[in-house]
């Protein structure tokens, strides 16, 4: 397996020196089988937005690669050999403000791939400090961020980071107002120290920091429940629960809302989806449990089908009461030109107000009021964009 050098910089992205692996040892992890460790140790070094900003990029040695920063527009640069220091490193210089993903041809895994932004220099709270760190997870592995800054309102301050007890970055020169950041992928489960030393500093700064991405994460959880993606538009809809497992390992997340229960294996870095079948209209709450353990909450907010009439104006809105409390449902339908943007309001009251686009054709936009409109007759409008929408429903509960 693989050992991280890691190579001191300055606030020019300059290289000046290296330094002792910082992340635990390679050869001593059990890397798990479901998704694969990076194919490189990488890291990217990024300086704030100034005079100096740029992002560099720093690979394990053995041959060259070519590197994209991708979202930046800059073109894709192969990677120079720092005989020195025996790694690849390339440059990538007065990147403007952004986020960009660093990807190495060749490296496709789903842990592949490091995150990184740059920011204004002006953005950063001070309240920080000179040292903080931020852990994510891709593809099942962590991602460390150290951001090192100079807080100060004058003069430059040199700093050393060390890592898990060993030197990581040396002689990290900032002027005043400036941070520096530097993102690691290759960072398995544990908890590590942080310890800044330097200018200005009578202590050193600890900071502990733990990485947790194999398992027990919280899915990203979607819901989609159309009444319009059927032959039979007032049908029931079918409810799918749309969930990406972040972690490394495989989990098997099982789907219960009322009494339907379904159950989906996701391996680790993957989505899937749980047909859940048909659903009525309300409010749905749902309950995703994992086998990893973990158990997480989300709901979905169903259109009652049967009230749904297209309108070639733009606009229906249909009344209904759910136990003794009136429910209002505005719908938006698509209607050129496109793109369109038009206001939605009822007359009498500001409190329902909302801007309605589309750009195409496409599914309706809806909108429901529960129990916020009272016994009555109002107007509902619905302008611009080539229409001027005039609706009158009635509330009587």
């Amino acid at each position: 397996m693989r050992s991280l050098t890691r190579l001191a910089l300055v606030a020019a992205v300059a290289l000046t020196s290296s330094a002792a692996a910082g992340t635990a040892a390679a050869d001593d992890w059990d890397i798990p089988e479901s998704v694969p460790a990076p194919s490189l140790v990488t890291q990217v070094v990024s300086t704030c937005d100034g005079p100096r900003s740029g992002v560099r990029v720093i690979l394990e040695g053995g041959e060259h690669h070519m590197v994209t920063l991708d979202g930046s527009g800059l073109p894709a640069t192969r990677t120079r050999t720092d005989r020195d220091h025996d790694v690849e490193t390339v440059t990538f210089r007065s990147v403007p403000v952004g986020s960009y993903t660093v990807l190495v041809e060749g490296a496709g895994l789903l842990s592949d791939g490091v995150p990184v932004t740059v920011r204004p220099c002006a953005e950063r709270d001070k309240a920080l400090g000179e040292l903080s760190v931020d852990v994510s997870c891709v593809g099942g592995w962590g991602q460390v961020g150290f951001e090192v800054a100079n807080p100060a309102t004058k003069g430059k301050r040199v700093f050393d980071l060390a890592v898990h007890g060993s030197p990581a970055y040396q002689a990290i020169e900032l002027g005043k107002g400036v941070f520096q950041r530097f993102d690691e992928n290759y960072w398995d489960d544990g908890t590590y120290l942080a310890v800044l030393t330097g200018d200005g500093l009578t202590a050193p700064l600890v900071r502990e920091f733990t990485v947790s991405c194999s398992t027990g994460n919280r899915p990203g959880l979607g819901t989609y429940a159309q009444c319009d993606d059927k032959d039979d538009v007032s049908t029931d809809p079918l409810l799918w629960v749309e969930i990406d497992n972040v972690n490394r390992q495989e989990v098997v997340y099982t789907v219960t809302t009322g009494s339907a229960t379904h159950a989906v294996a996701i391996p680790g870095a993957s989505h899937g989806t749980a047909a859940m079948g048909a659903v009525g209209g309300g409010d749905h709450d749902i309950t995703v449990t994992g086998s990893d353990g973990s158990e997480w909450g989300t709901s979905v907010s169903v259109d009652f089908c049967a009230d749904v009439v297209v309108d070639d104006d733009g606009l229906q809105v249909s009344t209904r009461c759910v136990d003794g409390t009136s429910s209002v449902t505005a719908r938006f339908f698509a209607v050129g030109p496109y793109p369109s943007e038009r206001e939605f309001s009822v007359d009498g009251t500001d409190a329902f107000t909302e801007t309605v686009r589309f750009d195409g054709e496409g599914v309706y936009q809806w909108t429901r009021h529960s129990g916020t409109f009272g016994n009555g007759t109002y107007t509902a409008r619905l302008t611009g964009a080539g229409l001027d929408t005039v609706e009158r429903f009635s509330v009587g509960c």
